[in-house]
């Protein structure tokens, strides 16, 4: 698991790319699904109470993904 406080960052593919990011809690709810160019690749997670989520990248072009499980709590 990856810890996070405040914000999630996300860096690599294609620097042009677009990217489906989708927040889910340990329920499986949708919190959170918005598409953004690489250089927006990230999440704001202040606004979610501390736990355990996944967050899930797609690259666009190549339907790469990639799953992440996400700590959030606070310091």
């Amino acid at each position: 698991p990856n810890p996070a406080y405040d914000k999630v960052l996300f860096k690599g593919g294609d620097p042009n790319g677009v990217y489906h990011i989708r927040l889910v809690d340990k329920l499986g709810r949708i919190l959170e699904q918005k598409s953004v160019s690489a250089s927006e690749l990230e999440l704001e997670m202040s606004k979610y109470d501390n736990g355990t989520y996944l967050i899930e990248v797609v690259e666009e072009n190549t339907d790469r993904r990639r799953i992440f499980n996400i700590i959030k709590s606070i310091e």
